[in-house]
């Protein structure tokens, strides 16, 4: 968008002046007792306004100009950066430490559970090994006879136990 801008000044502009050659020296006093060499006054026509119309550089330097941040919000600005470096250390350092601790609980779980195989193996090496192997040699020792024998009397004794009971479950007559 373009526009007209009117500059005023406290100066004169040197075109209205005549070149320095046609110039006669006129001599002025004022107060202070010195002396000016002014050239003669020139027929003043009526001036209109001195205007331009607005470049693009301008109107660059014009949006720059308000585009612009305060200078409050620069300390603002970079009062956050100071904050989120900070912050964004402690983070840092809580990763590493959070890391450091998530390892200490790995290998913990894994040494506790490789002392738990072993703890297993000793069991079945002293308590469970020795106790099938018992069983088994009782179980080898007897016969076929004496084991049905065995169940036909628990059967019997389940049965009278059902007689006076009314109904029961085996399992509550043993125990």
């Amino acid at each position: 968008m373009e526009g007209v801008v009117t500059l005023q000044s406290a100066q004169t502009p040197k075109e209205l002046f005549p070149p320095p050659e046609r110039t006669k020296s006129v001599t002025f006093r004022n107060s202070s007792q010195k002396l000016y060499n002014l050239p003669p006054p020139k027929a003043m026509e009526p001036t209109r306004p001195v205007t331009r119309s607005l470049s693009t550089t301008s109107l660059r330097k014009t949006s720059d100009w308000l585009s612009h941040k305060p200078y409050v919000q620069l300390l603002v600005d970079k009062e956050s950066r100071e904050m989120s470096a900070m912050t964004q250390s402690v983070l840092d350092t809580e990763n590493i430490y959070n890391q450091i601790v998530d390892d200490y609980v790995k290998q913990a779980e894994q040494a506790e559970q490789c002392r738990n195989e072993i703890q297993h193996k000793r069991w079945t090496e002293r308590v469970a090994d020795p106790l099938q192997k018992a069983i088994e040699k009782y179980i080898d020792n007897q016969s076929s006879e004496d084991i049905e024998k065995r169940r036909r009397r628990l059967l019997a004794q389940y049965l009278r136990y059902c007689n006076i009971k009314g109904s029961a479950f085996m399992r509550d007559m043993i125990s």
